[in-house]
C-alpha cells in the first residue's frame, strides 16, 4: 500500500512541475492549499513590488471567489440570471487575472480590467437594489480594493468615477431607467458615507505608502552599510593575507640565515673542529654544515713558495 502511495505522490509532484508550480517536501502531512498559492506567487519571475501587490490580490481572490460563487448561486436560484451571469464572469476574470499576474512583469492593465469588471458588477447591483436596497451596500468594498490594487492616485480616480455613476443612478427619478427606488434620506446617507469611506481608505493608503517608502529607504541604507562592511571585510582580509605572506617571506629568509655563535672547540695544530657528537671535522666541512658558506680552494703566494720552491724561486 505504501509503495502505491509513493508512486502517486511522485506522479503528482511531476505534474505540478510541468505547470510551473512548486511543491516542498511533504513531512507526513499535506500542505494547506493557501500556502500552495503563495508559493506560486513567491516563485513567479516578477519584480518584488509586483509580488507584494499580487499577495494582496491573492488574499482578495481567496476570500472573494467562494463568496461570489455562493452569491451567484443564490441569485441563480432567485432566477436573477443577468446578475448571476455577471458574477460568474467576474469570478472567471478573477481566476484568469491571477494566473496572468503570476507571469507578467507589469500587471497594471490586468488590475484595471479586474477593477472595471468588479465595479460594473457593483453598479448593476446599485441599479437592481435587491431586497430593501441591500445590494448597494457592496459598494463600500470598492474603495478598499481599488486603493490596494491600483495605488492611491489611480484608486482615488476609479473610486470617484464609481461614486459619480452611482450618484447619477440613485439620484435620477426611478421611473426613468427602472432604477430601484431608494429613499431620499438613504440616498444622502449612502453618498455621504461612501465619500467618507473613500477618504478614510485614501488616507490609510497614503500612510501605508509613506511607511513603505520609509522602509525602503531604511532598507537601502542597510544594504549600503552591508556593502560597505563587506568591502571593508574583504580589504581587511586582503591586508591580513599580505601580512601573512610578508611574515612567511621573512621567516623563510631567517631560516636561510644561520649564525655560528658560542665556543667552538678547534684543534690548535690542524684546526679541525669538534662537533656536538664528539667527532672532529675539517674546518671547511664544519662551517659549510652550519652555514650557507661554500669554499673555493686555492693557494696563497707564501704557500706556493713553501710547497713549490723550484717553481717559485725567491726573487
Amino acid at each position: 500500500m505504501s509503495g502505491k502511495a509513493d508512486i502517486y505522490i511522485a506522479d503528482f509532484a511531476r505534474k505540478l512541475e510541468v505547470y510551473g508550480t512548486a511543491m516542498d517536501s511533504v513531512h507526513h502531512k499535506k500542505r494547506p492549499w493557501w500556502q500552495f498559492l503563495f508559493s506560486i506567487v513567491d516563485r513567479a519571475t516578477i519584480p518584488q513590488d509586483e509580488k507584494d501587490r499580487l499577495r494582496h490580490y491573492t488574499v482578495f481572490v481567496m476570500i472573494g471567489f467562494p463568496f461570489m460563487v455562493a452569491f451567484g448561486l443564490y441569485n441563480l436560484a432567485k432566477t436573477q440570471y443577468l446578475l448571476s451571469g455577471l458574477i460568474a464572469v467576474t469570478d472567471i476574470c478573477l481566476l484568469v487575472s491571477w494566473i496572468l499576474l503570476t507571469r507578467l512583469e507589469k500587471g497594471q492593465v490586468v488590475y484595471r480590467v479586474a477593477a472595471i469588471m468588479y465595479f460594473t458588477l457593483l453598479l448593476y447591483m446599485v441599479y437592481k437594489g435587491g431586497h430593501g436596497g441591500s445590494k448597494i451596500l457592496w459598494m463600500y468594498s470598492f474603495p478598499l480594493i481599488a486603493f490596494f490594487l491600483l495605488g492611491r492616485e489611480e484608486g482615488l480616480f476609479w473610486a470617484c468615477i464609481v461614486f459619480v455613476i452611482a450618484a447619477v443612478l440613485i439620484l435620477i427619478p426611478a421611473d426613468w431607467l427602472g432604477v430601484y427606488p431608494y429613499h431620499s434620506d438613504f440616498k444622502i446617507r449612502f453618498l455621504t458615507s461612501f465619500a467618507i469611506v473613500t477618504w478614510i481608505t485614501s488616507w490609510f493608503e497614503y500612510m501605508r505608502q509613506r511607511y513603505r517608502k520609509g522602509m525602503r529607504a531604511e532598507h537601502r541604507q542597510l544594504e549600503h552599510e552591508q556593502r560597505r562592511l563587506h568591502e571593508e571585510i574583504i580589504e581587511r582580509k586582503k591586508v591580513q593575507k599580505e601580512k601573512e605572506a610578508l611574515i612567511e617571506e621573512l621567516q623563510q629568509t631567517l631560516d636561510k640565515v644561520q649564525v655560528l655563535q658560542g665556543l667552538i672547540p678547534i684543534c690548535s695544530s690542524c684546526h679541525s673542529i669538534r662537533d656536538d657528537q664528539g667527532f672532529w671535522n675539517r674546518m671547511e666541512a664544519y662551517i659549510q654544515k652550519h652555514s650557507d658558506v661554500e669554499f673555493s680552494h686555492g693557494i696563497c703566494p707564501a704557500c706556493k713558495k713553501k710547497l713549490y720552491p723550484e717553481l717559485y724561486p725567491d726573487e
